[in-house]
């Protein structure tokens, strides 16, 4: 057994993933203390890498494990997309796609919310369909989590097959044991800011300057603000940062 104490603590980000490369190829059980998401277990060559979250209740610590399996059918998602640093988060806020994610920035902005110094991490999960295994895996670590995703309405009315993705994404909801929030747009996030078609530029200022009062938009800037309201408490109940 091979026992690592923060080792990213004195090595640059490509030297520890040069480390964690070389510790999949030895012959033993491996276990590192990190706070650096260059460390984590995310190459498909490695065999049943499982995490655990220490994270800080009150005066106590208290570990959230990812079992190998579960861990194994989402580390590929989060290499791809550069979102190995989800489980360092207090808090997450999961979205379709990347137009998404910048509309919640847009509106955290307007809303006075600093994600990045309240460790909120914005995350592209890459399509609707990966969604289930994002919930799954904040609610393993025990992270509150709002979800952000489109109903596609119209589309579902003419292909009822479609109506798959939103159900699979409610049925991860109703597993999660951990508080989290879902909010959906009817149809999609372009149509819920007066859009035609995707137009990211379009968009952006559209979120710079709807009103936040009224609508999907403003619906959607309420469930925001209390998300957050919800984090601030956690977080003063819990203010360690939390490692793996």
């Amino acid at each position: 057994v091979l026992l690592l104490d923060e080792p990213g603590a004195s090595l640059h980000p490509t030297l520890q993933a040069a480390l964690v490369d070389r510790l999949s190829q030895v012959s033993a059980q491996v276990i590192t203390v990190t706070h650096s998401p260059a460390m984590l277990p995310l190459a498909a060559s490695q065999v049943g890498p499982s995490i655990v979250r220490v994270d800080r209740e009150g005066l106590a610590s208290r570990a959230w494990p990812v079992s190998a399996a579960e861990y194994k059918g989402v580390a590929a998602k989060l290499r791809a997309k550069g979102n190995q640093g989800l489980p360092f988060a207090e808090h997450a806020i999961l979205c379709e796609g990347e137009d998404d994610v910048a509309v919640v920035r847009i509106l955290a902005d307007r809303l006075g919310a600093h994600l990045g110094e309240s460790n909120v991490m914005v995350v592209d999960c890459a399509g609707r369909a990966n969604l289930p295994d994002y919930i799954r895996l904040c609610s393993h670590l025990h992270l509150l989590h709002l979800v952000i995703m489109d109903e596609d309405s119209a589309k579902v009315a003419a292909q009822p097959g479609l109506a798959k993705g939103p159900a699979e994404v409610r049925k991860a909801m109703r597993g999660s044991p951990r508080p989290r929030r879902l909010f959906s747009f009817r149809e999609d996030i372009e149509t819920a800011f007066g859009l035609p078609c995707k137009d990211r530029a379009a968009l952006e200022a559209a979120a710079r300057h709807v009103a936040l009062d009224s609508g999907e938009p403003g619906a959607l800037a309420q469930v925001m603000r209390r998300f957050l309201a919800i984090r601030k408490g956690f977080r003063a109940a819990r203010p360690a940062e939390p490692q793996l």
